[in-house]
């Protein structure tokens, strides 16, 4: 899932800082957290409307920063 939202980060301005293993105590679950620090502008079309996202997520194709 990070591979994946690596794309949408850059274009929405981030940059990954860290990635930090959690496990829940009493189970054998494991999570991730993503520590995203913010290094530059958000271009002015997002947020987007409701449903957008859905129908042409960050980093599609049909979604490219120039």
């Amino acid at each position: 899932e990070v591979k994946d939202a690596k794309r949408a980060i850059k274009i929405l301005g981030g940059q990954i800082e860290d990635i930090v293993e959690a496990e829940i105590p009493f189970t054998e679950l494991k999570h991730k957290i993503i520590v995203i620090k913010k290094v530059g502008q958000t271009p002015l079309k997002y947020p987007r409307k409701p449903g957008i996202a859905t129908k042409t997520p960050i980093g599609t194709c049909y979604n490219l920063v120039k």
